[in-house]
């Protein structure tokens, strides 16, 4: 196995959760691809070894996520969970349209690292492109 390091773990997990989040409707538009290149750009996927050339994901990058679901609750701290998960946030955003399976991966990616769920709620709370669901109260019977 090898050894990578905190950053390359972080870029192995943060790009492979983006992919999952902008695939969820089958379709990755533009603004989703302009998105992905900002945050991850494919040169420093490339350079890394997570891609080959032609924009196939390798073994070193497989090899990378599973190190990076062991290693990334014990090597972040809160902030740096934190961190990483705005911009899986802004993923989920990346179109404007908040889709239920979008934020079904980017809980998935809350629990691979280690964050209990009152803390993602916190961060929720704190994300201006979440906004807030405004319900009436229940009618009494």
């Amino acid at each position: 196995m090898s050894d990578f390091s905190t950053d390359e773990l972080k870029l192995a997990f943060g790009y492979h959760m983006a992919r999952l989040i902008l695939e969820t409707d089958a379709v990755i538009t533009h603004d989703e691809k302009d998105f992905l290149e900002r945050l991850w750009p494919r040169s420093a996927v490339e350079a890394a070894g997570f891609l080959a050339s032609d924009g196939g994901v390798t073994p070193k990058l497989t090899e990378a996520m599973r190190m990076a679901v062991d290693e990334l609750p014990y090597r972040l701290s809160t902030d740096g969970k934190f961190e990483l998960l705005r911009s899986l946030m802004s993923a989920v955003m990346a179109d404007g349209v908040f889709e239920s399976e979008e934020g079904g991966v980017f809980l998935q990616a809350a629990k691979l690292l280690g964050l209990p769920d009152e803390r993602v709620d916190e961060l929720l709370d704190s994300l201006d492109d979440v906004g807030s669901l405004d319900l009436p109260e229940p009618e009494a019977e």
